[in-house]
């Protein structure tokens, strides 16, 4: 199925609309284009911006990827659990004064906040286990449209992923994460991003992909021995300025229900400048993580929707 919508009236008056849609076709770039021209028609704009269904086409024509294998993550019978937390703007700020002086760029908001997520949810991976030294990587995603000039409308799945590594280490500083996650980031753009612009983008998409394949088969292999997080991040997506006929949302979240454990999302608060964290762990690790006093020093864990939309974040 390409895509489901489903829209709910509650007895109290209040909506809501659920999207699903495959990412075969879609990235968040797609959702957004889509619901641009959505709330456009229902609002009666008398200009309905239109997706754009043929650059990504040209620049990535449907061809077969040859000697691809299975590389997913091995399934456990372990039980996960989902638990958000609001990171308030003047906390980001002050995680970010905590480490500024140890680096040469300006962290974002985005990268403060996962190194402590993914910083805390080793500490707990690492108790559960017993391990002294950990393995770890995390993957993010990077949008190719702002990195190539790509128009914001187009539609297909241009989020990329790459990653940064932990490797048998018994402690890793929170700055140290956030050189690492911002070294990922240029490096993407230097090796791959570059490459894109200059031979096409099918050869760098296959050599992508096979890097990433090999990493989780290795782990496969080595009976789960790196520890593995994947993340995405909403963070500047105007998710919350849709308006149907009816008003702004109030709340608005990502779903992931076929991803299993070690996933991290992230998007603004309501009033921007905050946080909004999804963090899905195993049961045992999860239990010592949303009680990490680091973590809860910058965060706050599940308040209702009614404090995030009337609280200043």
């Amino acid at each position: 199925m390409l895509l489901l919508l489903r829209f709910t009236l509650f007895s109290c008056g209040s909506t809501a609309i659920t999207i699903s849609i495959t990412h075969r076709i879609a990235d968040t770039n797609t959702v957004i284009s889509f619901l641009n021209t959505w709330t456009a028609i229902t609002t009666g704009n008398e200009i309905v911006p239109l997706p754009d269904l043929t650059v990504a086409a040209a620049l990535f024509p449907p061809r077969e990827i040859p000697g691809m294998s299975s590389g997913s993550v091995k399934t456990s019978d372990a039980k996960f659990t989902t638990r958000r937390f609001i990171f308030k703007a003047s906390k980001i700020e002050e995680l970010k004064i905590k480490i500024k002086n140890k680096f040469e760029f300006h962290p974002s908001r985005v990268e403060v906040v996962l190194a402590l997520i993914w910083k805390c949810a080793l500490s707990a991976s690492t108790a559960v286990s017993g391990s002294k030294t950990t393995s770890s990587i995390l993957f993010q995603a990077m949008n190719l449209r702002t990195r190539m000039n790509i128009p914001e409308n187009v539609v297909g799945t241009l989020a990329w992923p790459f990653w940064v590594t932990v490797e048998e280490e018994s402690h890793v500083a929170l700055d140290e994460m956030v050189k690492r996650m911002r070294k990922g980031v240029m490096d993407f753009i230097e090796n791959k991003v570059e490459r894109f612009k200059e031979e096409g983008g099918f050869k760098v998409v296959v050599e992508n992909l096979k890097e990433r394949v090999e990493i989780l088969k290795r782990n496969n292999e080595n009976e789960g021995s790196l520890v593995i997080y994947n993340s995405s991040s909403w963070c500047k997506f105007p998710v919350l300025e849709f308006d149907f006929g009816w008003g702004k949302p109030v709340w608005c979240c990502s779903v992931h229900i076929n991803l299993g454990s070690n996933f991290i999302y992230l998007m603004d608060t309501k009033n921007g400048g905050g946080i909004e964290a999804f963090v899905t762990l195993v049961e045992d690790e999860m239990k010592l993580f949303q009680q990490n006093q680091e973590l809860l020093h910058y965060a706050v864990l599940n308040p209702t929707t009614t404090l995030i939309s009337t609280s200043k974040l």
